[in-house]
C-alpha cells in the first residue's frame, strides 16, 4: 500500500472503488496511472468529482492558496499529495515508531498536513507564522492541532514531543541566523532519535531560474541577480536576499523574509554536529526542484 493510499479516508476509497466500477472514464484512468498513482490523480485532478470532493479534506480558498503555493487548485492538491508522500517515505526508512507524532513546521494554509485528515495513524500538529493560514486550519482540519508561531522561537510545543519534524520551503526564505535558531528548536521538540527533514533552494534550483524567465519573475530575481548568486555560492555557502517591504507585508511572514540559497557543504559545516547527524542529502529531492536534507537527533 502507498502513502497515499494509507493516508486516505474509508470513505474515499468507497467512492473510488464504486467508480472503478461504473465510470469508464475513471477505470482508464487507473489503467493508466496504476493501482497506487490513481490516488494521486483522485486528490488532485479528480477534485473536479463532486463525489470525491465531498469525501476529500477541506480544500483552502484560493486567496490563501496563493499566499505560500500555487494557487491553481490541481497543481496544490497534486504536490501535497506527492510532498507528504515523499516524506514520510523518506521518514519510514530511517524510523519504525507506530502511529509517530508529526510536526509540518510553516504549515502554511495545510497543503500537506491536510492529508492526515483521512487517517488517525498518525498524531499531528502544525504551525505558522500567518494567522490567517492558521486560522483556517484550525477551523477546518479538525484532526490538527495547528498553532501560530513567532519569527523567532520558540516553537509552541513542548520539549521531545515529535518523532518528525519536516519543514517545507521555509529555510529557502530565511537568513541562516534565522534558520540557526530554527533548528535549535527543532532539536529541543524532535524527542531522541528523530527526524527532521528540510528543504533548501541549491543547485537545482538555481539552474532552473537561471534557464526561465518566469522563475526570475517569481524569484524577482534578474538574469545579472542569479548568475551573481550561482557564482557566489560556491564561497559564501549561504546567500540570503530579501523581499521588497510590500512581498513582506502580504506573506505576513516577518521582517526577515526572501529567498536563500545554501550549498551543500554549509550543511556539512553547520548541520552535521550535535545534537544532529546528517543522514543525507537529496539534490532536487523535492519534485526536481528543491533539495531534501534529512537529520536526525542524537539518541
Amino acid at each position: 500500500m502507498s502513502v497515499l493510499e494509507s493516508l486516505t479516508s474509508s470513505q474515499m476509497k468507497a467512492v473510488m472503488s464504486r467508480k472503478g466500477e461504473l465510470q469508464p472514464d475513471f477505470q482508464t484512468v487507473k489503467f493508466m496511472l496504476g493501482p497506487e498513482r490513481i490516488y494521486e490523480y483522485a486528490h488532485s485532478v479528480g477534485m473536479t468529482d463532486p463525489d470525491l470532493r465531498a469525501v476529500a479534506p477541506p480544500i483552502p480558498p484560493v486567496d490563501l492558496r496563493k499566499v505560500t503555493a500555487a494557487n491553481e487548485e490541481p497543481i496544490f492538491l497534486w504536490t501535497g499529495a506527492v510532498d507528504i508522500q515523499n516524506f514520510l517515505t523518506i521518514f519510514s526508512s530511517y524510523s519504525s515508531v507506530d502511529r509517530p507524532a508529526v510536526l509540518d513546521f510553516g504549515c502554511g494554509c495545510g497543503r500537506l498536513s491536510r492529508y492526515f485528515e483521512g487517517s488517525d495513524a498518525y498524531q499531528v500538529s502544525a504551525t505558522d507564522i500567518n494567522p490567517d493560514l492558521v486560522n483556517w486550519c484550525k477551523t477546518n482540519l479538525c484532526r490538527i492541532d495547528t498553532k501560530l508561531n513567532g519569527i523567532r522561537p520558540p516553537a509552541p510545543f513542548p520539549e521531545n514531543k515529535f518523532d518528525l519534524i519536516y519543514t517545507l520551503s521555509i529555510f529557502t526564505h530565511l537568513p541562516h541566523t534565522l534558520t540557526e535558531e530554527w533548528l535549535a528548536d527543532f532539536g529541543r521538540m524532535l524527542k531522541p532519535g528523530g527526524i527532521l527533514i528540510a528543504t533548501t533552494h541549491g543547485q537545482h534550483a538555481i539552474d532552473i531560474i537561471r534557464s526561465s524567465k518566469a522563475h526570475q519573475t517569481m524569484f524577482v530575481l534578474s538574469q545579472e541577480n542569479i548568475e551573481a548568486i550561482n557564482s557566489r555560492l560556491p564561497d559564501e555557502k549561504h546567500i540570503f536576499v530579501s523581499y521588497a517591504q510590500p512581498v513582506i507585508e502580504y506573506a505576513k511572514a516577518g521582517p526577515e523574509y526572501g529567498n536563500s540559497f545554501m550549498h551543500p557543504e554549509y550543511a556539512a559545516q553547520h548541520w552535521n554536529r550535535t545534537p544532529w547527524k546528517l543522514l543525507e542529502h537529496r539534490p532536487g529531492g523535492l519534485r526536481y526542484w528543491q533539495d531534501i536534507y534529512v537529520l536526525q537527533k542524537s539518541i
